[in-house]
């Protein structure tokens, strides 16, 4: 499996956390999300996990500065997903939350568990997102 190449980071470590909304698809538009992103990632040293819940994503990712401010422009105009809300967006002490995997992937089954991650910002938001995202079993499937 390919990694990201962790000694690309430099001193301006940032994360990205935000919430959306599947525009349309289902599970077969989800594989490619994650297999498209996995390879973007790997490319560009980022980790992280996306939790699905059937309508709704969750991400965070993390990585060097100038990788997630890429990651970010390109996710605003992604017509995969819509209203999409940020969180977080800035820098992330060390060491990675998610360093092992170029995008770990989750489902939840509770419907209202991303609506109380959206009704958080900033340290609040990454906080609640810590204590509710190791429960949920991520792996890098699909």
């Amino acid at each position: 499996m390919d990694t990201p190449d962790l000694r690309r980071d430099d001193a301006a470590f940032f994360s990205l956390l935000y919430v959306s909304e599947l525009a349309g698809g289902g599970a077969r538009e989800i594989g490619q999300i994650c297999r498209q992103s996995r390879d973007n990632n790997t490319r560009d040293s980022i980790t992280g996990l996306l939790v699905f819940d059937g309508a709704a994503f969750c991400q965070f990712v993390e990585g060097p500065r100038p990788a997630i401010t890429s990651l970010f422009d390109r996710l605003e105009s992604d017509r995969r997903h819509v209203r999409m809300l940020v969180l977080h967006f800035g820098g992330t002490p060390r060491p990675r939350r998610f360093g092992s995997w170029r995008l770990g992937y989750a489902y939840s089954a509770d419907p209202a568990a991303i609506s109380r991650i959206a009704s958080t910002r900033g340290d609040a938001a990454l906080a609640a997102f810590a204590g509710w995202a190791p429960g949920l079993g991520a792996s890098e499937a699909p």
